[in-house]
């Protein structure tokens, strides 16, 4: 056995199967899932300099000026989290796609576009010397890095948008095999500097069993369906 025949599997294995209309593979049919390291929620980004502390206020204005906003996205699974909250609070917002997060945080801070969703590791280094805030996060409740910053549910019930990361082996694996590997990911998942790691990386960490991840990858395919769908992105 080598390491080369086991695979990361994290948001994109959900979402690519909707946002994409052929490919040549299925992460669900052609994986067997081993283990979950954590999940991960994206952040509401604003400039420091912003009007809008909170999802409340940039909701209030954003429905009482409809078309003036516009937040940034660098793809199309980027583009998922502000989509559905346009859809799901009823408001009139544009999107303008980047080729990268850095040109996103750079038009934030220049006040160029007025939000953003992005993940934490990537927002980390303007949120530490306050050029951007975070007034949000997409996970269902708050994350334990950012204990001050609300998630949109506490404002729009039921809103709820985040990744995974697991490990996942090629269909035919041994069975050996695959409870060998699942137990050593459960040992390091629970071990505390590894945790502590995780959540530098702005995840939460969560042990599954195979059994357990097949089920959240059957499931989170479904989800990422339904998000498609209600932010109205057409697959490519």
């Amino acid at each position: 056995m080598t390491v080369g025949v086991f695979a990361l599997s994290r948001i994109w294995e959900s979402s690519i199967i909707s946002l994409y209309r052929r490919l040549p593979y299925d992460p669900v049919r052609d994986s067997v899932p081993v283990g979950m390291f954590g999940t991960f929620a994206t952040i509401l980004i604003v400039p420091q300099n912003s009007p809008f502390k909170s999802v409340p206020e940039l909701l209030r204005y954003a429905k009482s000026h409809p078309g003036r906003m516009t937040f940034g996205y660098y793809s199309s699974s980027s583009r998922v989290p502000p989509e559905l909250l346009r859809a799901r609070a009823g408001l009139d917002f544009t999107g303008a796609p980047y080729r990268n997060i850095t040109q996103i945080m750079t038009d934030l801070i220049g006040g160029q576009i007025q939000f953003a969703f992005l993940d934490s590791l990537s927002a980390a280094p303007a949120l530490q010397n306050k050029q951007l805030t975070a007034i949000a996060v997409t996970s269902p409740q708050r994350m334990r890095q950012l204990a001050g910053v609300p998630a949109v549910a506490e404002h729009l019930p039921g809103f709820d948008v985040q990744g995974w990361l697991g490990l996942t082996a090629p269909a035919g694996t041994p069975d050996e095999v695959v409870k060998r590997m699942s137990a050593l990911v459960a040992d390091a998942v629970t071990d505390q500097d590894v945790r502590g790691a995780l959540e530098r990386q702005g995840m939460t960490p969560q042990v599954m069993s195979p059994s357990v991840l097949r089920t959240h990858m059957v499931a989170d395919r479904a989800r990422w369906a339904e998000w498609v769908k209600t932010a109205g992105i057409e697959p490519e």
